[in-house]
């Protein structure tokens, strides 16, 4: 995976588009990583992953209610920020 400056990338925008298709490249600032340029079919898988595990989520919370598991709202966004639900990939 190619890093490159933002002041850099600017000038050279049609060569990371290009790259891009092949691999991610990091855009930084200040020599950190501010961005990341992928190929539309690389965005689009990643987005067809995400709906896949909101989708298993919600389906697991319809479950939940089925069976009246039901919890209070603020452990529910508690275990959220903790990754209780977090599929793993």
């Amino acid at each position: 995976m190619e890093s490159i400056p933002a002041y850099k990338a600017q000038a050279q925008l049609q060569r990371i588009l290009k790259k891009a298709e092949g691999l991610p490249v990091i855009i930084t600032r200040k020599g950190r990583p501010s961005s990341v340029v992928i190929s539309i079919d690389e965005f689009d898988s990643s987005e067809i992953v995400k709906l896949n595990v909101m989708r298993d989520n919600a389906e697991k919370a319809m479950l939940s209610q089925l069976n009246n598991h039901f919890v209070d709202g603020e452990r529910f966004f508690d275990d959220i920020d903790r990754g209780v639900y977090d599929v793993k990939i």
